[in-house]
C-alpha cells in the first residue's frame, strides 16, 4: 500500500467518523443525562443503512433476493437511524 493510498484512507476515516462525532458532541444532552451517544449512533446507523440499500446496485449479477436482502435490512436501519437522531420513541425500539 502506497503512502498515498495510506493518506486517503485515512482522512476518509476521519470524516466517516469524525463528523458524527463532532456534530454529536454538538447536540444537546438527553435529558439530566450528560450522554451525546444517540445523536452519533443515529447518523453512523443512517449511513451504514444507505449503503446497505445502495449496494446491490453495484452487483453485476444481482437477483430478486440480493436486493429484498438488503432492503429488509437497509430500511429498518435508515429509520431507526432516523429516529434516534429525532430522539423519538419508535427510533429506538426499530434500533434495537
Amino acid at each position: 500500500m502506497s503512502s498515498l493510498m495510506l493518506a486517503i484512507s485515512i482522512v476518509i476515516a476521519l470524516v466517516f467518523w469524525g463528523v458524527p462525532a463532532w456534530i454529536a458532541s454538538k447536540a444537546k444532552p438527553l435529558g439530566d443525562k450528560p450522554y451525546h451517544w444517540g445523536v452519533f449512533i443515529g447518523i453512523v446507523t443512517c449511513i451504514i443503512g444507505t449503503v446497505l440499500v445502495l449496494s446491490p446496485y453495484t452487483i453485476n449479477k444481482r437477483s430478486a433476493f440480493v436486493v429484498t436482502f438488503f432492503l429488509v435490512f437497509g430500511l429498518p436501519m435508515i429509520l431507526g437511524g432516523v429516529g434516534l437522531i429525532r430522539r423519538t420513541k419508535w427510533g429506538v425500539v426499530v434500533f434495537f
